[in-house]
């Protein structure tokens, strides 16, 4: 019988190991990893207390991204830029998860531009690596933006739709250039 118990202890502290590595890992809630542990006299006692398992649960863990990562834009025209800044909105709306906080939105931006691009940037990027500047997505777009947008969008947007017709043209691109246009007016 000794032997019977001394296997039913080592079976108890075995399942006790693994439910704590569960919980590191993330698998369980913490509060099960604070069960009662028995001692080979049969009393119970709690485990003790392990900072390394709450420093570890206190690391945060976002989603994996599911969609691909954005090419990385360099220059381009109007048209290539507001083709990119949509592909990136529509990364970083789909993949919210992965991306939770505006601070981690505006590092993926950075990262998804080097030369001019990047160059438009650089004051910004700086500012908000020596804590000058909180991060935030508006400026960083109000940057881009500025660079790469024409300014006489608008105009020519509305000029389009003032004197544009269908004409002999098909019907389904027609819709889209107007609607692009649209768009560009506001």
């Amino acid at each position: 019988t000794t032997e019977l118990q001394r296997a039913q202890n080592i079976f108890q502290e075995f399942e006790q190991m693994k439910n704590l590595l569960h919980t590191i890992q993330g698998q369980l809630p913490v509060s099960n990893a604070q069960t009662p542990m028995t001692t080979p006299s049969g009393d119970s006692q709690l485990p003790a207390h392990d900072p390394t398992l709450t420093a570890r649960s206190a690391v945060r863990r976002f989603e994996k991204a599911r969609l691909p990562d954005v090419e990385v834009f360099d220059k381009g025209t109007h048209e290539e830029y507001s083709q990119w800044k949509t592909r990136v909105r529509a990364k970083l709306f789909a993949d919210h998860l992965a991306y939770p906080t505006e601070e981690y939105q505006v590092h993926y931006v950075i990262t998804r531009t080097k030369g001019w691009a990047f160059t438009a940037l650089q004051a910004y990027v700086t500012a908000v690596m020596d804590k000058q500047k909180e991060p935030s997505l508006n400026e960083l777009w109000v940057q881009l933006d500025g660079f790469f947008q024409d300014p006489t969008i608008k105009q020519k947007a509305l000029q389009y739709l003032r004197t544009t017709k269908q004409g002999k043209e098909e019907f389904l691109p027609h819709v889209q250039a107007f609607n692009l246009k649209f768009h560009e007016a506001g």
